[in-house]
This record gives C-alpha cells, sequence and structure tokens, in this order.
C-alpha cells in the first residue's frame, strides 16, 4: 500500500522500502489519506542540542552536515507535497522521540525560531492532525507560489530597459523644471508674463518650454508604448515550468490571464490580483508536458540565447539566479521563490525555479477574417 503515498514520476522501489522501514511511516499514510500529500524523496536534516537548565534547546538545519561533529543528522525525514508542489518534511524527532511535521510557511507565532514555527510535533498522530486541522493549514499546491503582476510589469524589458526605468526617465525630466537653473529663470519669466508683469518671454525661454514639451511627449510615449507591450506578457496568464534541486523534476502548471487593476495608489499605481499556480504537478521533464508543442518554438529560441551564458545555466532551459528577470522579446520570466527559514536555507527544499511563457495575445480569428 506505501506505493500509492509516492508521487507517480518519483517512485522507486528504494524509496517504498524506506517508507516501510520509517517509523513515521503512519503519520505519512494519515497525511495521505486526510489532505492528499505524497512522498517526493527521502530528505535528511541535521540538528544540534544545547543543553538547558530545564529542557534542552534543539537547533535544526537542512540537510547533513558531514563536516561538523556537534550536528547530528536525522535520517528518518520526508518530504511530501501536494500538486506537484512540495509541501512539509515529516520525520520522527529522535532526541525528544515524538512525531513531527516542518512546513515550508509558518504555522504558528510562538516559537523560538524560525523552525519551531513551522513546526507541529508530538507523541501521538491524533495530537498531530487535530493541531494541522485547528491551524487550518492548507495544502493547496500552487497557491504558495503568487505571481505580483505589478512587479513582473515593472521589471520587463523593452529595448534593454525594464518598465520602471522608462516610468522613472519620464519622473527625472519632470523634475528638471524645479532644479535646473536655466529650467527655473524660465518659469520665473513665464509666471511674470502670465501674473506679474506681462513681460514676454525671451525666444530662448519660448525654445526651452517647446523642448522640454517635446521630450516630455516622447518619454510619455516610450513609457506608455513600453508598458503597452509588458502587460500583454505579464497579464496574459502563462505556463509554468518549476525545478526543485532535491525532487530532480519539473513541476509544470499554468498562471491564469490577470483581469483589470483592482485599484490605484495614491502615486497612481496600478494594482493587481495576485495569481496563483493551477493545475500543477510533476512530470519527468519539459519535453513530457502537454504544454510542450505550444511552447516548443519559444524553448528552440531560449536555447539559442542561454547557450551564450552556458555558466549560468541549470537544467537546460532555467538560470541559475534568485531575482525575477525577463529574457527581451520571447515573453519568458524567470522567477525565484524563496522558502527561506534561515534553517540551512542553501539547501531549503522548499525553494523553486521558475520558468514562465506567456501566453500572449490569442489571435481574433473573427477580426482576422474582415482583414
Amino acid at each position: 500500500m506505501s506505493k500509492s503515498y509516492i508521487e507517480t514520476n518519483l517512485y522507486t522501489k528504494e524509496l517504498e522500502k524506506e517508507i516501510n522501514d520509517s517509523t513515521v511511516y503512519p503519520l505519512i499514510k494519515q497525511l495521505h489519506m486526510l489532505y492528499g500529500l505524497k512522498v517526493y524523496q527521502r530528505f535528511p536534516i541535521s540538528y544540534r542540542v544545547y543543553p538547558g537548565e530545564k529542557k534542552n534547546n534543539i537547533a535544526y538545519s537542512y540537510g547533513t552536515i558531514t563536516d561538523s561533529e556537534i550536528f547530528k543528522p536525522n535520517e528518518d525525514v520526508f518530504l511530501m507535497g501536494t500538486q506537484g508542489i512540495p509541501e512539509l518534511l515529516v520525520y520522527w524527532d529522535t532526541e525528544e522521540e515524538k512525531y513531527s511535521v516542518h512546513h515550508k510557511q509558518p504555522v504558528k507565532y510562538r516559537g523560538k525560531n524560525g523552525w519551531e514555527r513551522r513546526t507541529i510535533s508530538s507523541k501521538n498522530i491524533p495530537q498531530v492532525i487535530k493541531s494541522i486541522n485547528k491551524k487550518n493549514i492548507n495544502y493547496n499546491g500552487g497557491h504558495g507560489f503568487p505571481i505580483d503582476i505589478r512587479d513582473i510589469i515593472e521589471t520587463y524589458k523593452v529595448k534593454g530597459n525594464n518598465i520602471d526605468g522608462y516610468k522613472n526617465n519620464v519622473s527625472n525630466h519632470q523634475r528638471e523644471l524645479t532644479y535646473s537653473s536655466n529650467a527655473l529663470s524660465s518659469v520665473r519669466a513665464l509666471v511674470d508674463n502670465v501674473y506679474g508683469n506681462k513681460k514676454p518671454i525671451s525666444h530662448e525661454q519660448d525654445t526651452f518650454f517647446k523642448e522640454y514639451i517635446d521630450k516630455t511627449q516622447q518619454l510619455c510615449h516610450a513609457y506608455e508604448s513600453a508598458k503597452k507591450i509588458a502587460e500583454t506578457d505579464a497579464m496574459s496568464g502563462f505556463y509554468a515550468f518549476g525545478i526543485n534541486k532535491y525532487t530532480r523534476k519539473v513541476i509544470q502548471g499554468e498562471y491564469p490571464k490577470s483581469g483589470e487593476p483592482i485599484a490605484t495608489t495614491t502615486l497612481g499605481e496600478d494594482r493587481y490580483k495576485n495569481l496563483n499556480l493551477e493545475n500543477s504537478k510533476i512530470i519527468k521533464q519539459i519535453e513530457d508536458s502537454e504544454f510542450y508543442k505550444d511552447v516548443e518554438p519559444i524553448l528552440t529560441m531560449l536555447k539559442v540565447k542561454l547557450d551564450e551564458q552556458s555558466s549560468s545555466v541549470i537544467e537546460d532551459y532555467w538560470l541559475n539566479t534568485n531575482y525575477t528577470s525577463w529574457v527581451e522579446d520571447l515573453g519568458v520570466l524567470y522567477k525565484y521563490s524563496d522558502n527561506n527559514s534561515g534553517s540551512g536555507s542553501n539547501q531549503n527544499p522548499f525553494d523553486m525555479k521558475w520558468l514562465l511563457i506567456s501566453k500572449g495575445e490569442e489571435c481574433n480569428t473573427e477580426e482576422s477574417k474582415m482583414e
């Protein structure tokens, strides 16, 4: 029966045997039956004991720390998730002899450190389940990886400059009226002409205002044009492909098309509803995706670009970066999801690197026929 508790594309006979022999097998069974969670792989952790007056303090870290005599290994640990997304570690706390479920996000406010605030523990399984239900923890896969539409629009690049840069060009130009000596003298002359001595402004001052207005219009047009291109790619939905260095497979999903802004800030900036990953699951490789035919032309062009920077490329198509970045002209967005708990975060089993490919605008066949 333990085979059914393992993610299909991650199943091995060795992993099944490890689950059967594990102290936490009964807890794994309950987590699967109640929440649909499945085992992805075995994932060791390390811990260090600090003696206390009444009770020992324990510090945990992801992964095995092999070059330390202070940290002890705990290999009776399994990574579990749903819809292809890693959600938690389930393990037997060898020091305190209790069942523990460690989540990718904090599930309680109290705790001595980040690890404790993410962990539910008890000596009996029913109490662990009761605590999970009491906390209303929702194991919903892709909802742990939301997209901020405004953020990805601002980082979009057109002709080598991101949208935020175009916006700053407009703002900086507008500020010239307040700090440029030439601008200030021209503004004073214009004010005197309208409200003061009615003295006509000079030819040079007239030329200054005409050039200032022309440049303002050019910069605003460049900003609005670039923003429109960015909105087309950012709001049209995405095919999503994520990798996790520990599951060694591809997580496939989709981000839906974005709606109109839900509000505007006092600074005139649009606010959008965050988008959540949908229909996620694990596939063996990106070529196995049902979206592959739709994205194959983009991936082909992407690979040509990435071949020029092979040192930062991992697994053929993903960039080894912790920043949100677009590949210009392709509608490709790289995004890093960091679930940093401060516990050996460089080995965090919940971190994901995402390759998002914009679905772009769908063709309107009726309009095409009219043309």
